[in-house]
């Protein structure tokens, strides 16, 4: 990506306005808008992985990520942070790639880090692709051992310092949806999400072997292809469409959940939030043997 398509994608796509002015006066705080922006307008989103035929899919190409992102298509977090990262490092950020694990798969989450942001050593956690958790700022490794708790959105979060990895660990109270995920990690109220290896830059190939079985392979501890999901954070608020259900996040903070009762009503709903989908690729989506629609939940 060049650096005029970068401020052009910054500007066009994610709306940030004068983008050239604000890198020279305030570079930091661009790349918090950024990450804002990011996440209210390109979605997490397994729909194009589950509406590809079996036989099709595989890890996906640099530019068929740089395409997916200028759509506004988004996708899962290889997607989202390595389109992430071809952007920033186009305006000229200092950043590197890292992996983090999530749950017993290994090097399976993509996470981005920012250099000499506040002054010279400094050190910054980007993270835009994060399922249907908030992330809407840079995060600061300037801690010791633990850092501040953040509260966006629905949830609260924090940072915790343990060997050789950085914890992200959610109050359970926040999201008791994620709490029978990740039960195993659960203390003192805090459930680990992802475990981030900070201190080990990788390049793109680094991760090729776990996308390509993230992005090809069904298993249970895969469900990235047997679930339709779409997930942003419109005006800050969760809004997701996961199988038959709708979640959106009220005024109060509070996640209101509905259920979808036909096929027509949740394609409606999709054009109504997520309009870049065609209905094509949602119909493929939801023939797919592996996706299970019940409209009938209660």
């Amino acid at each position: 990506m060049t650096s005029e398509e970068g401020f052009r994608f910054v500007r066009d796509v994610l709306g940030v306005a004068s983008p050239e002015d604000k890198i020279a006066s305030d570079p930091k705080g661009l790349l918090n808008d950024i990450v804002c922006h990011w996440r209210q307008v390109i979605p997490y989103q397994t729909i194009h992985s589950v509406a590809t035929p079996n036989k099709d899919r595989r890890r996906p190409t640099l530019l068929e990520i740089k395409n997916d992102m200028w759509a506004k298509y988004g996708g899962r977090c290889y997607h989202n942070n390595v389109g992430c990262y071809m952007v920033i490092k186009a305006l000229g950020y200092q950043a590197t790639l890292v992996s983090a694990d999530v749950l017993e798969t290994k090097g399976s989450h993509v996470v981005i880090m920012v250099f000499n942001l506040s002054g010279e050593g400094s050190k910054h956690m980007l993270d835009v692709g994060t399922w249907g958790f908030p992330t809407f700022q840079l995060i600061p490794l300037d801690f010791e051992r633990e850092s501040p708790e953040y509260h966006e959105s629905f949830l609260i979060y924090k940072f915790v310092r343990q060997s050789d990895v950085i914890l992200r660990l959610h109050n359970v109270e926040s999201d008791p949806a994620g709490g029978p995920w990740f039960k195993n990690s659960l203390k003192d109220g805090w459930y680990t999400y992802i475990e981030v290896h900070d201190k080990v830059p990788v390049t793109f190939s680094h991760f090729n072997d776990v996308m390509t079985m993230l992005y090809t392979e069904i298993s249970e501890k895969n469900p990235l292809l047997t679930k339709l999901w779409c997930m942003a954070f419109p005006n800050r608020r969760f809004l997701a469409i996961k199988n038959t259900t709708l979640l959106v996040e009220n005024e109060e903070g509070l996640v209101e959940k509905s259920y979808f009762r036909s096929r027509e009503e949740m394609i409606a709903t999709f054009s109504l939030f997520f309009p870049q989908f065609a209905e094509a690729t949602l119909t493929a989506a939801m023939d797919d043997e592996n996706i299970k629609l019940d409209f009938n939940r209660k």
